[in-house]
């Protein structure tokens, strides 16, 4: 939550768009013009998308890709704070 709330509090609200999906990616006079579940349209020249492993973003800019199993598995896990040995935690 930490490294999350930390770079969240960086990026302008106006320009971070949560709580919808990507339906449309076109190509624009400016760079794209995104529509989405709400039906609401923005134009942008960069997009960052976090749409996980089915991502509409994906497919719009690489068509032919596919998840593909590569050998191996990742667990991933979280710890609270709190348990985590002083060296190991970061101060500011």
């Amino acid at each position: 939550v930490d490294v999350y709330q930390n770079l969240r509090k960086r990026i302008d609200p106006k320009i971070y768009h949560t709580n919808t999906e990507v339906r449309t990616i076109e190509s624009s006079a400016h760079g794209y013009r995104i529509t989405t579940t709400t039906h609401e349209t923005y134009e942008a020249d960069l997009i960052i998308a976090a749409d996980g492993v089915d991502s509409t973003t994906r497919s719009f800019f690489l068509p032919h890709a596919a998840p593909e199993y590569i050998g191996y598995i990742a667990w991933r896990g979280l710890i609270y704070e709190q348990n985590l040995i002083e060296e190991a935690v970061f101060h500011e």
